[in-house]
């Protein structure tokens, strides 16, 4: 979104980008507010539209009110263009889905691994082969959007360190999916996934807004994500946002990238589940000793049943949140914080333990407007973030569209000349 055109035809991919850019996110628009918004002449947005709604990446749809209160010939993406797939890469699973463009899930394939004991190399070659197997189904598959844990080296294409587990520092996952598929590859840390995702379709952000948003993924592993007016907030190597190798302990355990009382040692829902048990002993009254293995998920399902002991133990894992919440506040001073993944499963009573220690650590001026919620996305929001960004990978390279538009066609000629 930031390149400059230094000739006619980079100029021409720019132009055509801002114009699918602005309806991905403003949805149906009329040709008048698409000059106001770009800033592109009317008849330069005329001519634009033209081509694309020849070659069918828009269509024209109803009547819509702009700016100036006439009502006006809508444009909008064809959603159904073309498809794009989402890979999600966890601790214990992956998943790989196809999307259409505006977000809406088609198929979804979850595979649970044992990420400790398997190789990574055939972990990455079932994921590939799931790959191959949507691309037989799906032949309108144009790009492929990819969400790993961190710390993510982008730089590199490879995963730094994963908790619990090792051998994925010496993949480069990026390098070997791009020499296997013939398709646009986007790679993103998996909390940058999740906060694209709620840019892009979550509650309150549009294209063109000024803001920022902090996607707090807790999972098996935490961090952030970070999108700075529209765009994902990397650093120099691709690891902005790893909060969860924060300390908040400088006396803590040590932890597997070195660092002393991370965040992640304590909120994690791997973590999470461990402390419990240790604390479970000392309270032989609770239904969590029913349950043969005790899990996050297990934890949250008894507080919602009253167990007083799990309440309390989601209670704890909150505090230690905020406390995360307080320094992302104070590092990014953000607008909203939205948390996703498994520890959102203790709802009111883990954000309002959390939310009661961002008021105690942090100045009112910070806190008093800053908005910190679950996600409401309707899909995973970790692979929506894939999708997402293998449709911004689409958008930003409107050439992609052109030609696969060109081949549809020239493929329905043939088959109408049989």
């Amino acid at each position: 979104m930031s390149r400059a055109g230094t000739n006619y035809e980079s100029m021409q991919a720019l132009n055509r980008s801002l114009v699918l850019q602005i309806l991905s996110k403003k949805g149906t628009c009329s040709r008048t507010d698409m000059a106001s918004w770009t800033g592109l002449t009317q008849a330069s947005i005329s001519k634009i539209v033209a081509e694309m709604i020849d070659a069918g990446i828009v269509v024209e749809g109803g009547r819509v009110s702009g700016m100036s209160g006439k009502r006006s010939i809508g444009i909008s993406i064809n959603q159904y263009l073309c498809k794009v797939l989402a890979v999600k890469i966890a601790r214990k699973s992956f998943d790989v889905a196809a999307f259409w463009l505006n977000g809406d899930l088609i198929e979804r394939s979850h595979r649970v691994v044992n990420i400790s004991k398997v190789s990574p190399y055939k972990i990455l070659e079932a994921i590939k082969n799931e790959i191959k197997n949507y691309l037989d189904k799906y032949a309108d598959i144009c790009a492929i959007g990819v969400a790993v844990p961190g710390p993510y080296l982008r730089k590199e294409g490879r995963i730094a360190i994963m908790s619990e587990v090792s051998g994925w520092d010496k993949l480069n996952i990026y390098e070997d999916l791009s020499e296997e598929f013939d398709l646009p590859i986007r790679m993103e840390h998996d909390a940058n996934a999740s906060a694209f995702a709620e840019w892009r379709y979550g509650e309150n952000y549009g294209y063109g807004e000024k803001g920022t948003l902090v996607s707090l993924l807790t999972s098996e592993g935490v961090g952030a994500g970070i999108v700075n007016n529209g765009e994902i907030f990397r650093g120099i190597d691709g690891v902005a946002g790893e909060v969860g190798h924060m300390s908040i302990d400088m006396n803590g355990p040590r932890c597997i990238c070195g660092n002393y009382g991370c965040l992640e040692l304590y909120t994690s829902a791997l973590s999470f589940a461990k402390f419990v048990k240790e604390d479970l002993k000392a309270h032989p009254d609770s239904t969590l000793n029913r349950e043969e293995q005790i899990t996050a998920e297990t934890v949250f399902e008894h507080m919602r049943m009253g167990d007083t002991f799990s309440t309390e133990e989601v209670k704890k894992v909150g505090r230690y949140i905020g406390q995360g919440m307080a320094n992302i506040i104070y590092l990014y001073n953000p607008q909203e914080i939205i948390m996703t993944d498994i520890m959102t499963g203790g709802g009111d009573v883990l954000l309002d333990a959390a939310k009661e220690v961002v008021r105690e650590r942090t100045i009112s001026e910070l806190h008093r407007d800053i908005r910190i919620r679950m996600t409401t996305l309707k899909y995973d929001s970790i692979l929506m973030g894939a999708a997402a960004l293998a449709t911004d990978l689409l958008l930003d390279n409107p050439s992609s569209l052109f030609s696969f538009a060109a081949k549809s066609a020239a493929a329905w000629t043939e088959i109408g000349s049989l």
